[in-house]
């Protein structure tokens, strides 16, 4: 799989999601399975971002 970052996830979930509501009516369990999997990969790199946050402060706070 591909390395993508948060901007890049946020607009394939966007083009998926205006699809399926393009396609209401023939949405099919793997649709929603690919919207879910991409929003995962968003919340983990988020959780990176955040993390990464928190250690340059705590290593700040160490060095101090």
């Amino acid at each position: 799989m591909k390395k993508r970052n948060e901007k890049e996830i946020l607009y394939e979930l966007s083009i998926s999601v205006a699809c399926l509501l393009d396609d209401i009516e023939n949405v099919k369990e793997e649709d929603i399975h690919h919207i879910q999997d991409l929003i995962t990969l968003l919340e983990f790199e988020n959780y990176k971002r955040i993390k990464g946050i928190q250690n340059t402060k705590e290593q700040a706070q160490a060095h101090a």
